[in-house]
This record gives C-alpha cells, structure tokens and sequence, in this order.
C-alpha cells in the first residue's frame, strides 16, 4: 500500500513535469513563430516584387499562389526544424537568396526572349521595307512612324522594367539586410535561450537527484515502518498465545492438581484396604504379576511415544525450516510484487507518453487534414482556372476556325481577282494594238506581279502559323485530358484519405473511451486500496489501544492469573492479526495478478492501435506527398498551359498582322489601280476606270467613272469604247469585283469583331487578376488576424502558465504540509517504537521473574510456537494421534469394563468375607456353646468318671487318640491349603505393585518431559526476544538515520520505482511454477500424512490385540481366584463343620490378612479408577485436537478451493484439481462428523457411569 501511495504520488510529480516542459515548447515555439512573423514581414517586399514580375511575365496569379503556400510550408517547417537547431534560419536565408536567384535567372530569360522579338520585329520591319521599295513613300513614312511609337512604347516598358527590377533589387537589399539583422538577433535569442535551457536543465537535474534521494530515504523509512508494523504484530501476536498458552497450563496444571488430590485419597483408600487384605495378598501377587506384564507393556508404549515425541520435534524442526523457506519465498514474492508496481507505473507513464504521443499524431493528423484540405480547394480553384482556360481556348478555336474561314475566302477572293485582272491585262494588251495604249500597260505590269508575289509569301506563312497553332491546340487538348485524370486520381486519393481520417477518428475516440475505462478502474483501484489501508490503520491503531490497555492492566495486576489472562489475549490478537495479514496478502497477490493481466491485455491493445495508427499516419504523409507532388505538377501544368495559351494569342495577334498586311495589300492594289487609272488619261480608258471605281478609288475623269462607294450595275451609264458588248462585260466583271471586295470587307469586319471579343476577354482576364489580387490581399489581412489571435493564444497560454505555476507551488506547499506531517507521524510510531520497546524490556523482566514458577506455562507456550509453526505438520499428527487415542479410548473401555468387572468381583468376595465373619462369629457362638456343654459333659464325665473309673478307662483313651490324630490330619490339610491360597494371593499383589510402580514410572517419564519443554520454551523466548531487542534497535537507527537524511534534504515527496527487473511474462511463469511446485509439496506431505496414518492405525489395532490378549488373560487369572475363593470358602465350611474345635488364633489371622488383601484390592481398584479417569480426560482431549485439526484442514481445503476458482483458468486440469479438493473435504467432513459422534457418545457414556 505504502508502494501505491509513493507510485501514485510520482505519477503526479511526473505530470506535472510533463506540463512544464509542454509550456517550454510552447514558450519556444511561440518565440520561433514571432520570428518567423518577422522574417515573413521582411519577405513581404520580395514577394510583392516577384508576384508584380511573375504576373507581367506569366499572366495568372495561381501557380504564384500555389508556390507561395508551398513556400510557407517550407517555411514553417524550416522553422519547426529550426527550433530544434539553431542553423535553421541561416539555411532558410540561404534558400531565400536561391529563390531570388532563381527569379532573377528567370527574368533575364524573359527579357532575352523580348530581344529576339524585337529582332524579329525588326527582321519584317526590313522585309515589309525591302517588299515595299517600290510603293509610295506615304506608306513607308506611315510604317516608320508606327515603327518609331512601337519602339518608344517597347523602350518605355523596357525603362519600366528596369525601373522595377532596380527596385526589385533594392527592396532585396534591404531585405538582405533585414534578414541578417533578424539572424543576428535570432541567433542572439538562440544563445540566450540555449543558456536559458542549460540552466533549467542542471537545475532540473539537481530537483531529480534530490528528488531521488529523497524517495530512497522514504522508501527505506517505509520498508523499515513496515518491519515494525510486522515486528509489533508478531509481537502481539507472540502475547496471545502465550496468554492462551499460560490460560491451557493453569487448566492442565489445575487438572493434574485434582488428579494428584484423587491418587492420594484412592492411595489412602487402598492402603486401608491393605490393611483389611492381608489374607488376599496372595491373590494380588498374581495380580500384580499381570499389572508387572501390563506396565512393561506401557513401558513400551511410553518408549513409542518418546519416539513419536521426538519425531514430532523433527518433524518440526523440519516444519520450520519450511516456513522459513516459504516465508523467504513470500518475501520474494512481496519484492517481486514490488517490483512488478514499479513496472506497472512504468507502463503507465509509457501509456501516458504514449497516449502524449498519440495526441500529437493526432493533431499532425488534423494538420494534415487541413493541408489536405487547402490543397483540395487549391485544386478545386486550378480546376475552375483550367476550365475557364478550356472554355477560352475553345472560343479561341472557334475564332481560329472562323479566320480560317476567311483566310479561305480572302484566298478565293484573291485568286479570283489575279483572274480578273489577268483577263483584263489581255484586254488591255489586246487593245494595246491600237495606238497610245503601251504605256499604261507597261506601268501596270510590274506592279500587278510584285503584289502577287508578297500576297503568296504571306498566304504560305499564315498557313505555317495555322498549322502551328493547331499542332498547339491538339498538345493543349492533350494536356487537359492528362490534367484531368490527374485530377480525378486526386479526387479519389482525397476521397481515401478522408475516409482514413474518419477511422482515425473513430479508433482515436475509442482509444479515448478506453483509456477512460482503465483511469476510472486505475481510480477504483486505489480508492479500494485506500480504504484497505484506513481499515488496517484502524486495526493497527485499535491493537496499539489494545497493547497500552493490556500492558497498564498488567502493571495494575501483577498476579499470575492476570499475567495469564493478558497473555492469552496477546496470543489471540497475535492470531487475529497474523490472519489479517495472511487475507491481505491474498487478497494483494490477487489483486496485482489480476491488474497484471489486465495491463499485460491493455499493453498488447495499445501495441497494436500504435502500429495500425502508425501505418495509417504513414499511409496519410505518402499521401499528402503524392499529393502535393500531384499539386506541383498540376501547377507545372497550368503554367505551361498559361504559356501556351499566350503562345496561342500572340500567334492570333500575328494572324491578325497578317490580316492587316493583307488589308494593306489590298490599299496598295487600290492604288496601284489609282496610278493605272491616272496615268491613263484617254476617253477610251472606261475599263481602267471602272476596276478603279471595283477597288473605291473614283476619280472625276471626263469619262463619268463611279466612286468606290457605288454599288453593281451603276456602269451602265459609261461612255462607248469599242463595241457596247465589251463594256457590258467589263461592267459585269466590275460588279462582280465589288461584290467579292464587299465580302472581304465583311470578313474583315468580322475579323476586327473577334479581335474586339479577344480584347474583351483579356480585359476581363485583367479583371480576374485583380479579383485575385484582392483576394491575396483579403487573405494577407486574415493571416494578420490570425496572427493577432495567435499572439492572444500566447497570452493567454503565458497566464495559464503563470496559474498552473501558483498551482503548483500551492501543491508543492500542500506537499511540505504533509512531509511534516508525515515526519510528525514517524515520530509519534517511532516514540511508540520506543514504548514498545520499553514495554518489551518489562516483559522480558517480567517472563525471567515468571520463569522459575511458571515451568509448565513455558513448556506449553513452546508447544504453541513450535504449533504456530508447524501447523500443517501438527494438525497431521494430531490427526494421527487422535487415531491413536480413538485406539486407546476404546482399549481404556475395555479396561473399565475389565476393571468394574474386578470390583463387582470385589464387592462379591467382600460380601462373601463377611458372610465368612458372620459364620465364624455363630461358630464361636457355638464353640462357645460347645465349650459350655463341653464343661458341662466333662462336669457328667467326672462324675461319670468317678462313677464309671474303672470300667470305661480304656475304652475312652481310645476314642480320645484316634479323635486326636483324626483332627490333627484335617488341620494339617487345612493349613496347606490356606498357605496355598495365601500365596497366589501375594503374587497376584506383587503383580498389582508391579503395575502400578509401570504406572509411578510413566508419570514420571511425563513430569520430565513436560520439564525438558520448559525448558526449551524458556530458551526459545530468550532467543526470540534478544532477536526482537536486536531488530527494534536497527531499526531505531534506521529510522534516525531516516530522519537525519529528511532533515538534510528538507522537502517531502513520495518515492518512485527506480528497480528495473525482468520481463513481466518471466516473472508470471515463474510465479506460476512456485505455486505449482507448492502444490505438489502439498499433495505429497498429505499423502506421506495419509500414509503415517494407515501405519499407527496399524500399530494402534496391533496393540488392541494385545490389550485384548491381556484382557482375556486377566479374565482367566480372575476366574482363578474367584475358583480359588470358591474352594477356600468350601474349606472354611468343611472346617467349621469338622473342626469344631479349631483354635481362635488361626482365626483371628485369617481375618488379618483377608483384611489386608481387601486393603490392597481398594487401593488398586482406586489407582485403576484414577488411570481410567485420566484416560479419558486425555482421549477428551486428544478427540478436541483432531476435530481442531480437522477444522483447520477444512478451512485450508475451502480457502485453496476459492483460490483456485478465482485464480486459476478453466481447464481440464484446473477442473480436476478442484474436483480432487472437493472430494478431500467431503472426507474430512465425513471424519469430523465421525470424530464429534465418538466424542458425543463417550459423553453420554460419562454421563450414564455417574
């Protein structure tokens, strides 16, 4: 219990040591993301700078967006890794200065490209010049001038450029400088919070070195307060029985007090029956014959039970042996429980690390998440983008198409017009037969075919430029096929991924509610475990109330009877205790059993959700990596179709200057005709007019030519020329001119309408870019807000800070408290060590005054310790011996029997004696009437003599002699015969001596063996109790020097496990096989007890046989004597009838040494009565012992049967274990019922004897 306190009081110190240094890394990181905030603040213009040149040069805003938050990805974990070292900033400098680099390569490629355009510009500049030589100079001046505004435009953007790129490059400087003055100030900070770190670390170090020396003086004081504990109990326990002990002495010392008052009044009575048998001493010498053979016979069995006795000591000696044995195998259990506390905190502080971890997998994960989610709507807004591109580049086709469209017919219009004026060239050459029509020819020609010449270059390029255009469009279609299976595979790897967020989800909220349910049993747990230790506080404290009762009782009452009384109730509490303890550390065994599987279940549990929450963790980092490898390609993507799309209009915007050069082409036909028309200057040119009037060039000739505004079939009012046939057709052929011209007006217009679309579309473009600058600009501000928050957060996370450190100096105070109170608890149990002590001290005086008259008490309390350690030894042997008193309970019947068979015979012979008194009285009576007529026949015989003297004087001397010899043979037979019996008589007495000398000698054997226990009780408590004396001293000094070192130190905190040990599955295997190696030591001390059983039962029936042997012999010795006394009284009949004159003095001696025969008889009857009483008392006593024991083996059988129904596993052999169990205590049961049956009829045979 002290364990889980010290464990539960460092998991707390280990929280809170969590806390801080989760608020250090708060601290540090909030300190790395204000200089992060910094370093972005001065990114902020270089930013701007590549933003405004990636937006000029690229056109779309998403492919910087998406660079830009990749960047600050990149960024903050840079910056992440850059808390951890202290390079970090340097090296996000480094590839700042790479970017800009990078950036600046980029921009001298894009102003190269703008060179080659420009000289490539200058390149059709030359051509249109050199194809131009020959035309006007008015068109020439015009191109030179268009060329000149186009070059200062081109010249203007370029200084703007450079304008930009020098502030570009200045704003670099200045954030160069920015950076390293925010490096310097960082790697300052950096420095000072390494010190800052190297400080708390030492001092943390030195907080854990106290920390740890502290819990070791703590767990040692705890180890040594539970010696005592243990100590004070044993002691305690020691005094009870001791007292119960003391309480049996007075009871067996009360007992053979009235046993020794009973032998002296039954000696007293015997002794007056000597005196009144004498005559029957013969008849007891053979009686004592037979007590001679039955007290070698007890000899014997005192010899067995000296050996018994002795085997008993051996037996428990060896008993001993196994407890201490088993109670160093429990101390190593006790450590081992210890141990496997120490490892139980150590897993959950894992657990709780784990758990730590696991939360930070979690948000990881959410952080993912929400990356992932920036990254789908990033996608989802490219998409739209690619789309709104799609939709342009298929109005962009549709347009191409629709130009083609009038390429075509502008080709049509033009081959159809080189007819035209091919069929006119061969009119004009006809009519140049005639006179004054060369020249005009001549000038028209050269002209005429310099136009065809340029028209068929720029139709061969506009169709190159077409081909081109739609190679592109069918690479873009291409690519937006590809960007859209990649964004579908991206769809379907989001839509994974959040379904693997959502089970991560669900197993982390699992995870959760388990680690509730072990808390709350964890809490369960410890609030039983705290109650068990207020109840064993109780208890304690009750036993201390206890102590300090008995011992002021015991100074009020130094009698020996109250020295008894406290001693028992030592020995009982000692009991009550020791049982307690033995409940506990079942109860505790079961108890870290239990939470050991329970862990070793929840160990393997969390074992497997890390592994599976690793791979998915893993499984979602490759993803987020395909993905934002998918992102960048996608970005790669729409860049190169933004640059392809720029391709695609520039290439529209060379279509469209190819129009323009086609438009222009035609003015210059428009002219030329002008020129023709001009230089014609004859009435009979109408056909030169007219193709001026087809191209809208009309002149006021004297001829009536119409304007290029006028429409077909306004011809018909020309002059003659010829014939009117010729001017009709020529009329026809200009209307048809000018409808061919209206139409190419038309597709010019329509041309002209799609360029203003075009133009549309990129103003809208334009304002889409500016939306999107907006929108950077409202994100900027939310980032700004959220740096706001952020910077609340930190404020607030700095004053809970501050709260939970109050907090935790209120506990660390609230801890001191309770150190002091703690050291104020340890004093009070260490002063009540010393009472104990001193009371220790008095007891030990007290038990050496009590050792000279307390012989038996100490005789007795050896047996109960020797008891109280071999208890499963001697409940055995009491088991036996209760056999063997069942044997002699019944022989001792027998005897009874036997013996009230003697007295009934007794009574018969005294009866019968005094029936003899009674006839010798009458006989003397009549001798004494005889004697009278005797005198009064010698008185006649006198006379009769006188009378007759001389005439019967021989005749009666003869009658006289032969009367003489007749009586003197009948005396002398007589004699023989009462001589005869007198002597059987002494050797049936001798014999009774014998037996009761057999019987002297095994009281005797008894008194000193009862003495040797003394003995040996009274060194046992002076070794026991210098023990106790030597173990309460160390631990006096322990706990002195406990105290010293707390003084030291000076602060208060509960100790942890430092002990590393093995394996926790070792350490069950290993548990598991001492149970099992208990076990079988059990089943094999019941089956060697089983079979000692069988083997005194044997004995003990060997021995009734013999007793029944000498029974019957007893009868037949009896039957003989009751013979002899039958023969005796008929002599005495014969006597009295023929001796009629037999002398008084024989008489009297008869009656003498009947009177001393009877004497003998009645003491041996009583010393026969005292021996049965006494057997029965110990047969009384032998029969309480077994059913003790048996009752104790039933409450080990039951216990070890609900052991093995909570502890052990369902099996086939756990089953049979427990039916074997069951099946043993049905037996003793069945042996208890028989034992207490014998006991209740030998009470009621008691009962019916009295």
């Amino acid at each position: 219990l002290t364990h889980l306190r010290f464990q539960n009081s460092e998991l707390e110190i280990r929280l809170k040591a969590t806390q801080r240094e989760l608020e250090a890394k708060s601290t540090r990181l909030s300190i790395l993301e204000t200089a992060q905030v910094s370093v972005s603040r001065a990114q902020k213009p270089i930013g701007g700078g590549l933003g405004l040149i990636f937006r000029e040069f690229v056109g779309t805003n998403a492919a910087l967006g998406i660079c830009i938050a990749l960047h600050s990805l990149k960024i903050s974990r840079r910056i992440e890794s850059g808390a951890r070292s202290p390079t970090g900033l340097s090296s996000e400098v480094a590839q700042l200065r790479k970017a800009n680099q990078e950036l600046s390569v980029k921009f001298a490629q894009l102003q190269m490209d703008l060179d080659d355009r420009e000289r490539q510009m200058r390149a059709m500049d030359r051509l249109q010049s050199t194809s131009r030589s020959a035309t006007d100079f008015s068109e020439l001046a015009v191109l030179r001038r268009e060329l000149v505004t186009v070059k200062a435009e081109k010249e203007t953007e370029i200084m703007n450029l450079n304008a930009q790129l020098e502030k570009i490059k200045l704003e670099r400087n200045e954030t160069n400088d920015k950076l390293k003055e925010v490096t310097n100030t960082l790697a300052e900070k950096s420095n000072l919070l390494r010190l800052t770190e190297a400080e708390k670390d030492k001092e943390l170090m030195d907080r854990e070195s106290l920390q740890k020396k502290y819990e070791v003086v703590l767990t040692q004081l705890s180890d040594k307060t539970e010696k005592v504990q243990s100590l004070e109990l044993e002691s305690s326990k020691q005094t009870e029985e001791m007292r119960r002990q003391k309480a049996e002495l007075d009871d067996m010392r009360h007992h053979a007090t009235y046993l020794q008052n009973t032998i002296q009044e039954r000696e007293n009575r015997i002794e007056a029956v000597e005196k009144e048998s004498f005559k029957i001493r013969d008849e007891l010498v053979n009686v004592k014959k037979h007590l001679s053979s039955l007290e070698a016979e007890a000899k014997g069995l005192r010899e067995e039970l000296a050996y018994r006795e002795e085997r008993l000591r051996q037996l428990q000696t060896q008993h001993s042996d196994e407890l201490s044995r088993l109670r160093t195998a429990n101390q190593e259990q006790a450590t081992r429980n210890s141990h496997l506390e120490m490892k139980l905190d150590e897993k959950e502080h894992e657990l709780k690390t784990q758990s730590s971890e696991l939360r930070c997998q979690a948000d990881e994960i959410a952080r993912l998440q929400a990356s992932i989610e920036e990254y789908t709507n990033r996608l989802t807004i490219s998409q739209k983008r690619v789309e709104e591109r799609e939709l342009r580049l298929k109005k962009l086709e549709s347009e191409n198409h629709d130009l083609l469209d009038e390429i075509h017919g502008l080709r049509k219009g033009n081959t159809d017009l080189e007819s035209q004026v091919d069929s006119l060239r061969q009119r004009l050459l006809d009519r140049q037969d005639r006179p004054g029509s060369v020249g005009p020819a001549a000038a028209m020609s050269p002209p005429i075919r310099t136009h065809h010449s340029v028209y068929g270059a720029s139709t061969t390029a506009v169709n190159q430029e077409l081909d081109r255009v739609r190679k592109q469009y069918q690479e873009a279609k291409t690519l937006q096929e590809q960007t859209q299976k990649s964004l579908e595979e991206t769809q379907i790897q989001y839509d994974q991924m959040t379904v693997q967020r959502n089970t991560l989800r669900t197993q982390l909220e699992q995870e959760i509610a388990k680690r509730a349910q072990l808390e709350e049993k964890l809490r369960a747990n410890d609030d039983q475990w705290k109650l068990r230790v207020s109840q064993a506080i109780m208890c304690l404290n009750k036993e201390i109330e206890r102590m300090h009762t008995s011992s002021a009782l015991r100074d009020r009452l130094p009698d020996s009877t109250s020295q008894q009384l406290l001693l028992a109730d030592l020995q009982v509490r000692l009991r009550q205790v020791t049982e307690e303890r033995d409940q506990a550390k079942d109860q505790l065994a079961a108890a870290v059993s239990h939470t050991e599987s329970t862990y070793l279940e929840t160990q393997q549990q969390l074992l497997l959700e890390k592994q599976t929450l690793q791979q998915q963790v893993t499984n979602l980092t490759q993803t987020a990596h395909n993905a934002t490898s998918e992102a960048d390609r996608y970005q790669r993507e729409a860049r190169q179709a933004s640059s392809r799309i720029q391709q695609l209009s520039r290439q529209l915007q060379e279509t469209q200057s190819n129009c323009d050069a086609i438009a222009r082409q035609r003015d210059s036909l428009r002219d030329q005709l002008d020129q023709l028309r001009r230089t014609s200057g004859r009435p009979g040119s109408s056909a030169l007019s007219s193709v001026a009037n087809l191209f809208g060039t009309g002149g006021g000739s004297s001829y009536g030519g119409r304007p290029a505004s006028a429409g077909p079939g306004s011809y018909e009012n020309l002059g003659g020329y010829g014939t009117t046939g010729s001017t009709s057709q020529l009329s026809r052929e200009l209307d048809r001119l000018h409808r061919e011209h209206e139409a190419t007006q038309q597709q010019l217009r329509s041309a002209q309408e799609a360029e203003e679309s075009s133009r549309n579309e990129i103003d809208r473009l334009n304002k889409e870019l500016q939306q999107m600058k907006q929108e950077v600009e409202q994100q900027k501000t939310k980032l700004n807000e959220l740096e706001q928050q952020k910077h609340s957060l930190e404020s607030e996370m700095a004053k809970r800070q501050t709260e939970d450190i109050e907090k935790s100096q209120q506990q660390q105070k609230e801890l001191r408290e309770k150190l002091q109170w703690t050291e104020q608890q340890l004093n009070e149990k260490s002063n009540h060590v010393e009472n104990l002590s001193h009371q220790l001290n008095n007891t030990r005086q007290y038990c050496s005054e009590l050792e000279h008259n307390v012989n038996e008490i100490t005789q007795r309390l050896n047996s109960a310790e020797s008891r109280s350690q071999s208890q499963m030894n001697d409940l055995q042997q009491l088991q036996q011996l209760q056999m063997e008193c069942n044997m002699l309970r019944n022989q001792i019947q027998m005897k009874d029997s036997e013996i009230q068979r003697y007295t009934i015979q007794l009574d018969q012979l005294n009866r019968e004696y005094q029936n003899q008194q009674r006839q010798m009285e009458q006989m003397t009576i009549e001798l004494s009437t005889t004697q009278a007529n005797l005198t009064q026949i010698k008185q006649e015989a006198q006379q009769l003599q006188q009378q007759q003297q001389t005439a019967s004087a021989g005749e009666m001397g003869m009658r006289r002699l032969s009367t003489d010899s007749m009586g003197r043979e009948t005396d002398r037979e007589t004699i023989h015969l009462l001589q005869a019996e007198i002597k059987e008589a002494a050797t049936t007495r001798q014999h009774l001596e014998q037996q009761l000398d057999q019987l002297q000698n095994e009281l005797r054997l008894t008194r000193a063996q009862l003495e040797e226990k003394a003995h040996l009780l009274e060194s046992l408590e002076d070794n026991q109790l210098k023990q106790q004396s030597e173990t309460v001293a160390s631990l006096q000094r322990d706990l002195q020097a406990a105290r010293a070192q707390i003084e030291e130190l000076g602060g208060s905190v509960e100790p942890g496990t430092n002990g590393k040990a093995s394996p926790l599955k070792i350490e069950i295997d290993s548990l598991k096989r001492e149970l099992i190696k208990r076990e079988d030591t059990i089943t094999r001390l019941e089956r060697e007890c089983q079979e000692k059983h069988v083997r005194r039962i044997e004995a003990m029936q060997a021995q009734l046989r013999r007793f029944e042997d000498e029974a019957a012999n007893l009868n037949k010795v009896l039957d003989e004597q009751r013979a002899g006394l039958e023969e005796r009284d008929r002599l005495i009949r014969q006597l009295r009838s023929n001796q009629g004159q037999a002398s008084s003095v024989e008489l009297e001696k008869l009656r003498t040494e009947h009177a001393h025969c009877k004497e003998q008889f009645e003491q041996q009857a009583k010393r026969i009565n005292t021996l049965a009483e006494q057997i029965e008392s110990q047969s009384d006593e032998i029969l309480a012992i077994k059913l003790e024991a048996l009752t104790a083996s039933l409450c080990e059988k039951e216990a070890n049967i609900a052991l093995m129904e909570l502890t052990a596993p369902k099996n086939a052999a756990s089953n049979q274990a427990l039916e074997k169990l069951r099946t043993e205590r049905d037996q003793l049961q069945t042996q208890q019922r028989q034992l207490s049956n014998t006991r209740a009829m030998l009470a009621e045979e008691r009962k019916s004897r009295k």
